[in-house]
């Protein structure tokens, strides 16, 4: 019975790993197609090679977080300011509720003022967090939903797909800044870090 036992947790060890692995492959690989787009943005120089630019935590799926979505019932729109002083009209959506390292969290959820063909199924998340300014970019990261991830009361946290707004690349840009009820009292050590030239 305890050699069973033990082939069991070998085949489940082994199986965990090789899921870890193929997620790791599988933000890569998302990584480098991002790249890839983001180029037509931003003249990087000369190279293909993501790693060449961009700097990102490993992947880690203990950043891969189930949140409580809680929607508003009555949509709040809110401006927010950018980078150049500019302000952006969104719509308070709904909030998502999760715990990091032991510490309760809560992100609002925005929607574009301006519904479009291409925003009317987005919703965005800034947010700052205790490495922001230090390992990752100082006024905060993004996270990009879409309507159809929203399961019940439920939403996947995946901090692995945090993304620096443009502006962390070059001046010009107008990027929303995550507003005060988006900064984290914890440290996210997941998706993109500070860029470097």
């Amino acid at each position: 019975m305890k050699k069973l036992l033990f082939v069991f947790f070998i085949l489940f060890v082994a199986g965990t790993e090789c899921l870890a692995q193929g997620y790791a492959d599988k933000v890569r690989q998302d990584r480098q197609e991002y790249f890839e787009k983001l180029k037509d943005k931003v003249d990087f120089g000369p190279g293909d090679q993501v790693s060449k630019y961009l700097k990102y935590y490993d992947p880690d799926t203990s950043f891969i977080i189930k949140a409580r979505f809680e929607i508003k019932g009555k949509a709040k729109k809110t401006e927010m300011i950018t980078s150049s002083g500019d302000r952006k009209s969104f719509v308070v959506f709904g909030e998502l509720h999760f715990t990091v390292n032991a510490k309760k969290c809560v992100l609002q959820v925005y929607r574009s003022a301006v519904l479009t063909p291409l925003t009317r199924n987005l919703l965005f998340v800034p947010f700052k967090d205790l490495t922001s300014g230090n390992d990752t970019y100082g006024a905060g990261r993004y996270l990009d939903f879409k309507m159809e991830e929203i399961k019940g009361d439920a939403l996947l946290i995946d901090f692995n797909k945090a993304y620096n707004p443009l502006c962390a690349y070059e001046t010009g840009f107008s990027c929303p800044v995550p507003p005060r009820e988006n900064h984290l009292k914890v440290r996210i050590e997941a998706g993109e870090k500070n860029f470097k030239e």
